[in-house]
């Protein structure tokens, strides 16, 4: 059962940092600059491409990471709930 407490503490957590506003904007404003940057780059700049793209990928698996805990937090509320 403590797995489980554990597991829900954690995906409480990692919720209320994904929910905190300054948190929010602040994934907002560096996807926005990323996407920004994308769109002025010379045709010609693959790098610069590249490089915002893997910017990219690390933000969504940085948010990812988040997303998962919080999952598996409800999940374990869920088995909780089941078991009592």
């Amino acid at each position: 059962m403590t797995d489980f407490r554990d597991e829900q503490d954690r995906g409480a957590k990692a919720s209320a940092v994904m929910n905190n506003p300054l948190v929010k904007e602040a994934f907002g404003q560096i996807r926005e600059a990323y996407v920004d940057d994308w769109s002025h780059t010379d045709p010609s700049d693959t790098a610069k491409r590249e490089q915002l793209f893997y910017l990219m990928k690390a933000l969504e698996a940085f948010e990812g990471h988040f997303e998962s805990a919080i999952r598996t937090g409800k999940m374990a509320s869920q088995q909780v709930n089941e078991f009592n």
